[in-house]
């Protein structure tokens, strides 16, 4: 295999670490400022860690991982979509405060509680999986329980 042991290691503890960055960040941010603050603070770390997860379909198209390339572009593809295709564009619109300025920084929109959301499910199962493979590519073993929760 190469280097592709350890690059796969690196893809996989930087992708955990981002993930768990943006997921703590996040969560630190619900007590202390308005939920459409949390969208400005979070969104820009977000953006580059859901686009890094397309190098996840070469991964898949050289064969250095055995997911299949359908089921990783249909993943990475409808995140993508949502990142770039609806947050990105209408960050401060209908997420987030700024923009337009119709919104106030304590009117909090369904797409803020949308964003949580997303921010949230992705934030746990990103770091499930991507702390799992770089456990196991790294040789250290994977504990019993981050098995059970992955």
């Amino acid at each position: 295999m190469g280097l592709s042991r350890p690059y796969l290691l690196l893809y996989n503890a930087l992708s955990f670490t981002l993930w768990a960055t943006c997921t703590i960040r996040g969560l630190s941010l619900l007590t202390s400022t308005s939920i459409p603050q949390i969208f400005n603070n979070v969104y820009p770390t977000l953006l580059i860690t859901q686009s890094l997860a397309l190098l996840e379909i070469l991964h898949s198209l050289l064969r250095l991982v055995r997911a299949p390339v359908l089921t990783t572009t249909m993943q990475v593809a409808s995140r993508i979509l949502l990142v770039w295709g609806i947050m990105y564009p209408f960050q401060g619109v209908i997420v987030g405060e700024g923009g337009v300025g119709e919104k106030s920084a304590l009117d909090v929109g369904l797409a803020d509680y949308a964003f949580l959301g997303c921010l949230s499910a992705w934030g746990v199962t990103e770091c499930i999986r991507y702390g799992f493979f770089a456990l196991q590519l790294s040789g250290v073993g994977v504990p019993g329980w981050w098995m059970w929760l992955r």
